[in-house]
């Protein structure tokens, strides 16, 4: 073996160190995500409360998929066109605009129902329609 072929393998082996080192110090770096919460589309017709706003809300989520049962509690955030609003609203809401979009979100561990959002439409008064 000629020193050629030791250079040429002495500087194919630093490549390879090298390459595995700059592998090593982006797998470091690199955030790993992980999926806390997920998000199901309706409408305000599909959304049966439970009684006393404690409870279980069972969704499909789309057609073909299985059913998905999240838990109401008191830590649920109920909103109304953006703004926050008391489980009596809700109800009010969902019955007066069941066309009205709603997401609701839910811890994917658990199944706790986080947020509850419904946007109906506003009319120019300021009234839900």
């Amino acid at each position: 073996m000629n020193q050629a072929s030791r250079l040429i393998i002495v500087a194919a082996a630093t490549a390879l160190m090298l390459n595995a080192l700059a592998g090593q110090a982006a797998d470091s770096r690199s955030t790993k995500m992980k999926v806390v919460e997920q998000a199901i589309e309706t409408s305000a017709a599909q959304i049966v409360l439970p009684s006393g706003g404690v409870g279980a809300l069972t969704l499909v989520p789309c057609a073909g998929c299985k059913p998905v049962t999240v838990l109401m509690g008191a830590r649920t955030q109920l909103i109304v066109n953006n703004k926050p609003v008391n489980i009596e609203l809700l109800r009010r809401t969902l019955v007066a605009s069941p066309d009205a979009p709603a997401v609701l979100f839910y811890r994917t561990g658990g199944n706790e129902l986080t947020r509850l959002i419904v946007s109906p439409r506003v009319s120019r008064e300021g009234a839900a329609s």
